[in-house]
C-alpha cells in the first residue's frame, strides 16, 4: 500500500469520526441537561456529598465532549489543510512534467 493509499484511508476514517461526534452532540448534550435537572429536582434527596459527587461528574461530561470535540475541530482542519497542500504540490508536479514533455 503506497503512502498517498494510507492517508487516503486515514482521511476516510477521521472523516467518519469527526462526523459522529457531530452526529452524537444533541444525545450528550441532552444527557448533561438531564443530570443537571435531575440534580435539581432531587436536591432534597441527595446528600451534599452525593450532589457534589453528580455535578462533578456532570462537569467532567461537559468538559471531555468539548475536548473531543475542539480536537476533532482542529484536526480535520488540519487535515483538510494538508490535503490542500498536497493537492497544490502534486499540481506543481504535473506542470513541472508537462513543461519536460
Amino acid at each position: 500500500m503506497f503512502l498517498n493509499d494510507k492517508f487516503f484511508l486515514f482521511v476516510i476514517c477521521f472523516k467518519d469520526v469527526h462526523k459522529n461526534i457531530g452526529q452524537n452532540k444533541p444525545a450528550i448534550l441532552e444527557t448533561i441537561v438531564m443530570g443537571e435537572q435531575f440534580l435539581r429536582e432531587n436536591q432534597d434527596k441527595l446528600t451534599s456529598e452525593q450532589q457534589e459527587e453528580m455535578q462533578k461528574k456532570i462537569d467532567d461530561l461537559r468538559a471531555y465532549f468539548d475536548q473531543v470535540e475542539r480536537k476533532s475541530n482542529k484536526t480535520d482542519k488540519d487535515t483538510q489543510n494538508t490535503i490542500d497542500r498536497l493537492e497544490r504540490e502534486l499540481e506543481e508536479e504535473v506542470r513541472n512534467c508537462v513543461k519536460f514533455l
